[in-house]
């Protein structure tokens, strides 16, 4: 066999176990599967919400598993991310509202399935209305090897929880806009200082000193530019970095910024599902370029 027919017999074999090795793992990773993936509800304070879950070992051995708790979090540029505990640093929140029935340890006969009951008991305090999430995550508990080696493989369910009531309205900020030197590329942060997570519409307006719109443009979060949503998704207490263009690049002069639009929150009083806050209308003057920046310009009042 020559050596160039050696060396692609070779790489031929090195594809082959990677296939194999990768649908091995494929089919371990989904050896423990949890039902519903995500559990979207609504309730008041004081009330006590039951669930029921099923949990379905595809293994031929039975299995021990566990229950832990996360939450996602929403970073500046509208990206979601899963936050882990620290056992050493507990930390209070809704996953605290989860009683499990028969407790957090249990085992599943192999090719078997077990119902995973319990409540979500709502505290009774005011000041408990808005938008909750967190991630009840089922875990195997497999068996140390000779090696040392721990493999685990876990799985969770969802749940997004909107806390309702006297629904008071959400308080979002939008700060000082921020225009690069180009005068094109606009950047744009808001501060939502609620408890509600919902689906933000901002729209940037640029008025010359004559008053005669010269631009109006739509502003929008990385993850919804990436995705081509029509919104941005803003999380409780939450500040969201958002981005829009000009179709032209401003000339020199003297301009007004008005930045508007709304704030929609998921409603059962509502016939669409939604309570919309529009926000409250932000004017600022502008000249353009500043003298003093070289990289961009940050409008005053």
């Amino acid at each position: 066999m020559q050596a160039s027919q050696v060396k692609y017999f070779r790489c031929f074999i090195c594809v082959t176990l990677g296939v194999i090795l990768l649908a091995v793992l494929s089919m371990k990773a989904h050896a423990l599967t949890v039902s519903p993936p995500r559990i979207h509800l609504s309730a008041k304070p004081g009330q006590i919400i039951p669930f029921k879950l099923t949990v379905a070992n595809s293994n031929k051995g039975a299995r021990e598993y566990d229950i832990s708790y996360s939450y996602y979090t929403q970073d500046k540029d509208g990206y979601q991310k899963e936050a882990v505990f620290d056992p050493e640093q507990p930390l209070s929140g809704p996953w605290d509202w989860a009683v499990i029935d028969a407790g957090e340890r249990f085992k599943i006969e192999g090719k078997d399935s077990y119902t995973l009951t319990g409540s979500l008991q709502i505290p009774r305090r005011r000041d408990v209305k808005g938008y909750y999430n967190f991630l009840l995550n089922v875990r195997e508990i497999s068996p140390l090897k000779k090696s040392g080696v721990t493999l685990n493989y876990s799985t969770g369910s969802l749940f997004e929880m909107n806390i309702t009531g006297a629904q008071k309205r959400p308080k979002v900020v939008p700060l000082e806009p921020l225009i690069h030197t180009d005068g094109k590329r606009v950047m744009l942060q808001v501060h939502n200082q609620s408890n509600y997570k919902g689906r933000l519409m901002v729209e940037l307006q640029v008025r010359n000193s004559k008053r005669r719109l010269v631009a109006k443009v739509p502003m929008l979060s990385a993850h919804s530019l990436e995705n081509k949503y029509p919104f941005s998704s803003l999380s409780p207490n939450n500040t969201l970095n958002l981005t829009g263009t000009l179709n032209e690049a401003l000339e020199s002069g003297e301009y007004t910024i008005y930045i508007g639009g709304k704030f929609m929150v998921r409603s059962k009083d509502s016939d669409s599902g939604w309570s919309e806050f529009r926000l409250r209308t932000k004017k600022t003057k502008l000249v353009f370029p500043a003298p003093d920046q070289q990289e961009a310009i940050l409008l005053s009042e």
